[in-house]
């Protein structure tokens, strides 16, 4: 990985972009949906192309459920 950009971090969820060595372009990574579980460890619930966004058919529940904590 080589660089990450944090769009959300709030109640709990956090929703970021992460590249990949070679890629210097944040549209050329991964999305990632994260949330803190009760031991205070954040978890991945959801990883998706860089370019979908909460309100997309595709979303999992993972992904809604910290688009929604998020908002």
């Amino acid at each position: 990985m080589t660089g990450v950009e944090v769009f959300a971090c709030r109640n709990g969820f956090a929703r970021l972009v992460a590249t990949g060595a070679g890629s210097t372009e944040l549209s050329g990574g991964n999305q990632v949906f994260l949330r803190l579980d009760n031991n205070r460890r954040w978890q991945v619930v959801a990883r998706t192309p860089a370019a979908t966004d909460c309100g997309d058919s595709s979303a999992t529940a993972g992904m809604k459920a910290v688009c929604a904590g998020l908002s």
